[in-house]
């Protein structure tokens, strides 16, 4: 495992949803006490592959969840740890990642100013992932509708 000075998370694959023909989402459950992220930031994940074995990935859920994040990860041919992803990862699949990382994201802080004024998120594609977050975190029971 290649990093420098990051203390690296151990992650066990809980679950993979296929929410389109290229994209699944996988559930990452891990034990660490204090993990926290804030709705946009985007964690490193190691494969346990030789050559380039790291991907960055953001978070889309809700940070309230303290012991597991989802990653959505579109398929490709080109980037050796998103092909692993998609073609090797199975439930129950050891992994390790870094804890949140990013300086441009939402504050949780439901009291802060910005949230008494109206928000609007606009994204498309697999560029919705750092909106989802942000979307979660302000409204907790938001029912997300993928189209």
């Amino acid at each position: 495992m290649t990093h420098i000075n990051k203390q690296l998370i151990p992650v066990t694959v809980s679950q993979i949803i296929q929410v389109t023909p290229k994209i699944k989402i996988f559930k990452l459950t891990h034990n660490k006490k204090g993990f926290t992220f804030s709705p946009g930031q985007w964690i490193d994940l190691y494969a346990p592959i030789s050559g380039k074995n790291i991907g960055g990935y953001t978070i889309i859920s809700n940070p309230h969840t303290p012991d597991y994040i989802e990653l959505a990860i579109r398929e490709s041919d080109h980037h050796p740890v998103t092909k692993f992803m998609h073609e090797k990862v199975i439930v129950g699949s050891l992994l390790h990642i870094t804890e949140g990382q990013g300086r441009f994201f939402i504050p949780l802080d439901l009291e802060s100013e910005m949230y008494k004024l109206p928000l609007v998120f606009i994204a498309g594609g697999i560029g919705v992932t750092p909106a989802v977050p942000g979307l979660l975190a302000c409204q907790p029971d938001l029912k997300l509708i993928v189209l």
